[in-house]
């Protein structure tokens, strides 16, 4: 079984999801990236702390020891801006969430996307990602406008499919940043009330 959220959030809503995140599953950690230089997890103290733009959400009460393979000689490779010599890859599914976060450029912040493969629903760790993704949902769930960007024009109007941080709620829709569905697209997204 596969579970998905969709979500807009900038660095402070990664940073207050985080928090809301760890009060609700304590034993939740958070991997910075999938290709590690050593052996053990390069753990972060939340979503808006992952240098690698991928945050692995990683129930660590349920899987003590994250597992990890070393890769082999020939895709080992130099992190330059991290200086680090990546030689460990962990998993990618299975023990842990994907989080990939928003591609934020040029005044834009394209939507990011949550996903668990969820093995068995009644195994322990299918159980936590399903809860997880849907506290996400719960939490997070906004309505948004899909706007034509160069006319104005509404595509579609209040779509609940998507995940909309506090702080991006909060802003006026016409700075920066816009939300996107994919940067340089011609549609965009406007929070909308969520009556």
């Amino acid at each position: 079984m596969f579970k998905s959220a969709y979500y807009f959030f900038n660095e402070e809503d990664e940073e207050e999801v985080s928090k809301s995140l760890l009060a609700r599953f304590p034993g939740l950690k958070f991997v910075n990236g999938q290709r590690w230089a050593s052996s053990e997890p390069p753990i972060v103290e939340g979503i808006h702390k992952c240098t690698s733009g991928i945050a692995y959400l990683w129930p660590s009460h349920l899987v003590p020891t994250l597992p990890c393979w070393e890769l082999p000689p020939e895709r080992r490779y130099c992190d330059i801006r991290l200086r680090l010599d990546i030689k460990y890859q962990g998993p990618t599914v299975g023990c842990v969430i994907q989080f990939l976060c928003c591609l934020q450029k040029d005044g834009q912040i394209e939507f990011g996307q949550a996903n668990a493969t969820i093995e068995s629903k009644d195994d322990p760790v299918g159980r936590w990602q399903t809860q997880l993704i849907n506290f996400l949902k719960k939490q997070y769930r906004w309505g948004v406008d899909c706007i034509k960007t160069e006319t104005g024009e509404l595509l579609n109007g209040n779509e609940r499919g998507f995940l909309v941080g506090p702080f991006l709620r909060a802003k006026d829709p016409k700075l920066p940043p816009r939300l996107t569905f994919g940067i340089g697209r011609d549609t965009h997204a406007v929070p909308v009330s969520p009556k």
